[in-house]
C-alpha cells in the first residue's frame, strides 16, 4: 500500500476500498503494524483485535459496497493499544472478562467482542461502526495530526466501507451503544417521559394487545385454539415432527395468546415445527404456581401423545419453561430449551438489574411489582423449585440462549447459561449488543432486532434438526 493511500482520511480511504484501488486486508495490515511499533504489548483483547479485524477486513473485501455479511458486532467497548481499558468500557470489560471461567482471549471471541477505537489513542476500530469523529467528534489523530475534519483513522475506514453503524445515547463520549439510530431514538423517547406509577393488571394488559395489534402479523400458516388438559392453547402447524410448547413473557402478570401471536408464528416458520403456544393463568389472579402448574399440564399431555418436546419462552416466560423442566426432568425428557431474555432469578439482583434497571424501556421497578405479584414470599425466591441458582441442572435439556445488552435480566440470564455449563449441559449463548429487553417485539422498528430475531430463529432451527446451532460471535 502506498504512502499516498495512507496518509488519506479515513472517508477517502473508505472510497478507496470500495473501488477496489485498495483492499481492506491491506489496509488493516497496515494498521496493525503501526500498532505494534507503538505499543508492542500482545495480550487477549490485542490478540482478538488482530484477529478480529483482520476477519472482518476480508469479509469487507469480498463485499466492499454492501452490509459486512456474517459477521456481527456483539461486545462494544472502547479499549487502548495494549490492551488498557480507557474509562467508558473499562468497568464492563473487566467484568466480561473476570465472570468468565475460560481463559480471557477464548471468553472473549466466544461472547463475539467488539473492540472500539475512542480519543486519540492509536487504537484499532473494527467493522460495524461508522467513523470515530462522527460519534466523538473530529478528536486528533496522531498518525494523520493533519487530516481534514470528519476523517478518522484507517482501522475506521474499514467501518465506513461495510455501512454499518452503532449509535451512541446521549452526549457523552462515553454513552452505551444502541445498536441503530431507530432503536435509539425510541430510547430516548421513553427515557424522556416522566417517571409514572406502573400501570395496573388490567391496564397493562390492554396495552400489551393494542402494542400487538400496530405490529406486523407473523407468517400465514393454520393455527388452532384447543385445550390440553383444560388449558387453553394455540397450536401452529399441528402434524410437524417436532413439538416446541411456548411460555410467552410478561412478567407473569400480562402477555397471551394475542400479544405473542406474530412472534411465535416467526418461530414455527423458521424450525418447521409444531408449536403450542400456552395461555398460563397469570398473576395476581391467579400466583405462583399456577402458571408452572398449566405449563406441566399441557407437557404432560403432549409427551403422552407425541413424545419428548422442546421448551422455548421469553423473560418470564423463560423462567416458567425452566421451572417446568425441572420439576419433570426425571418424568419427561426434552429436546432443548429455546430462551430469549430469560428472567431467572426473582431476587432481582444482578448487576445488570442497578446499570440497566431504568430508561430501557424495562424498569426494575416494575418487575419487582410485577414478582411481587406472582411470588411475594422472599423466603420461596431462592428455593430450588423456583431458582436455577439453587438448582441440579444436571440432566436439562441443551439450551440456546439469547440475551441483550441492554436488558436488566442480561446478567441473570448469562448466569444461568454459565451455571448450565457448568452441569455439563450443551449451551449456545449469544449478547446481543445495543439491544433492549425482548428485542423481537421491536422488529418493526429496528433492523438490528429483526435481525437479532432472525439469527436466534435460525440457531434455533439448527438446534432442533441436530445441525450445529451456532450462534454467531
Amino acid at each position: 500500500m502506498s504512502n499516498e493511500m495512507w496518509r488519506l482520511t479515513a472517508v477517502e480511504q473508505a472510497a478507496a476500498v470500495r473501488t477496489g484501488d485498495v483492499s481492506a486486508v491491506a489496509l488493516t495490515e497496515r494498521h496493525l503494524a503501526r500498532i505494534a511499533e507503538v505499543n508492542p504489548v500482545v495480550n487477549a483483547v490485542t490478540q482478538l483485535l488482530a484477529e478480529r479485524a483482520l476477519a472482518d477486513a476480508a469479509a469487507v473485501d469480498r463485499n466492499p459496497t454492501g452490509p459486512l455479511a456474517g459477521v456481527p458486532v456483539t461486545v462494544k467497548e472502547s479499549i487502548a493499544v495494549g490492551g488498557v481499558p480507557t474509562t467508558h468500557g473499562a468497568a464492563r470489560l473487566r467484568n466480561l472478562v473476570a465472570a468468565a471461567d475460560a481463559p480471557p482471549v477464548a471468553r472473549l471471541r466466544a461472547a463475539g467482542a467488539v473492540i472500539v477505537g475512542h480519543t486519540n489513542m492509536p487504537t484499532l476500530t473494527l467493522a460495524g461502526m461508522h467513523s470515530r469523529s462522527e460519534l466523538f467528534g473530529d478528536t486528533v489523530n496522531p498518525w494523520h495530526p493533519a487530516r481534514t475534519p470528519g476523517g478518522s483513522s484507517g482501522g475506521d475506514a474499514v467501518a465506513v466501507a461495510t455501512g454499518m453503524a452503532a449509535v451512541r445515547l446521549g452526549n457523552d463520549a462515553g454513552g452505551p451503544w444502541i445498536a441503530d439510530e431507530r432503536l435509539a431514538a425510541l430510547v430516548r423517547e421513553a427515557a424522556a417521559q416522566p417517571v409514572s406509577a406502573v400501570p395496573d393488571p388490567v391496564t397493562l394488559r390492554g396495552a400489551a394487545r393494542a402494542r400487538a395489534a400496530a405490529r406486523r402479523p407473523g407468517p400465514a400458516m393454520t393455527a388452532e385454539d384447543r385445550r390440553l388438559d383444560g388449558v387453553p392453547v394455540r397450536v401452529y402447524q399441528p402434524g410437524s415432527a417436532v413439538t416446541v410448547v411456548y411460555l410467552h413473557g410478561g412478567g407473569f402478570v400480562f402477555g397471551d395468546l394475542e400479544t405473542h401471536d406474530a412472534q411465535v408464528r416467526r418461530l414455527a416458520a423458521a424450525t418447521g415445527t409444531t408449536v403450542v403456544a400456552v395461555d398460563y393463568r397469570r398473576a395476581p389472579e391467579h400466583p405462583w404456581p399456577a402458571a408452572i402448574d398449566d405449563a406441566v399440564a399441557v407437557i404432560r399431555q403432549l409427551y403422552a401423545s407425541t413424545g419428548p418436546v422442546a421448551l422455548a419462552g421469553d423473560s418470564a416466560g423463560g423462567l416458567i419453561a425452566i421451572q417446568a423442566a425441572l420439576r419433570l426432568r426425571d418424568e419427561t425428557p426434552f429436546l432443548a430449551q429455546l430462551l430469549i431474555c430469560p428472567n431467572t432469578d426473582l431476587s432481582l439482583s444482578s448487576p445488570s438489574m442497578t446499570t440497566k434497571g431504568a430508561g430501557w424501556l424495562l424498569d426494575a421497578a416494575a418487575l419487582r411489582q410485577w414478582r411481587d405479584m406472582w411470588l411475594p414470599d422472599p423466603e420461596l425466591w431462592h428455593a430450588p423449585s423456583v431458582d436455577p441458582a439453587a438448582s441440579d441442572l444436571r440432566g436439562l435439556p441443551p439450551a440456546l440462549i439469547v440475551t441483550a445488552e441492554h436488558d436488566p435480566l442480561r446478567d441473570e440470564g448469562e448466569a444461568y447459561a454459565a451455571r448450565l455449563r457448568h452441569a455439563g449441559v450443551e449451551v449456545r449463548h449469544r449478547r446481543e449488543p445495543g439491544l433492549v429487553h425482548n428485542f423481537p417485539t421491536l422488529r418493526d422498528v429496528s433492523p438490528a432486532a429483526a435481525a437479532a430475531e432472525d439469527r436466534f430463529l435460525a440457531a434455533a432451527a439448527a438446534f432442533l434438526s441436530g445441525g450445529p446451532a451456532t450462534l454467531p460471535a
